[in-house]
Parts: structure tokens; sequence; C-alpha cells
């Protein structure tokens, strides 16, 4: 009988490829919720810190949605700024 030598299991996967296991996503989800140690981590761990390559585009995946999330802030607080001024233009002017 012949071996299959096209068979994946996690003894053939370089180290570097290793998917994470659940309790590792739920941790790395936890300590990256920590306000300034999970940025500071994410920071590092996409740049490479770490030799896991699913655990570096995680990160970077992390930081890019932190970054539209923290662009729609800015903006609806631009939006809410820009309503309160004209607003408080109207008023002004109705009574002069």
């Amino acid at each position: 009988m012949e071996e299959n030598q096209n068979v994946v299991n996690s003894n053939t996967i370089p180290e570097e490829y290793q998917p994470l296991t659940i309790g590792k996503f739920i941790g790395f989800q936890i300590l990256f919720a920590i306000p300034c140690v999970g940025l500071i981590l994410a920071i590092v761990f996409a740049c490479g810190a770490v030799k896991n390559k699913n655990l570096v585009n995680w990160a970077r995946a992390q930081l890019i949605i932190l970054g539209v999330v923290i662009a729609i802030y800015l903006l609806l607080m631009i939006l809410g700024i820009g309503t309160a001024v004209f607003n408080s233009a109207s008023t002004i002017s109705r009574y002069h």
C-alpha cells in the first residue's frame, strides 16, 4: 500500500503557519481588548515580532478594524460639531 504524500496534518505544517487554537484566539482577543496593552501588542505583533503568520495577519486585521472605527468616529464627530455650529448660528441670527 502506497502512502499519500499530499496529506496535510499539524506535523507537516511549518511552525510559522500552524493554525491558532480556539483558546489562543480567545486569549488574544481578551488581551487585545485591554486598552493600552492591546494596542501596543497589536502593533508589535503586526510588525512581525511573532513567528506565526496567522497571528501577524490577525493583528494587522485588528489594527485595520480599529483604524476604520476611529475614522468613522471622527467623521461623526466632525459632522456633529458642524451641525451644532450651524444650529447655534441660526439660533443667534433669529434673535438679532
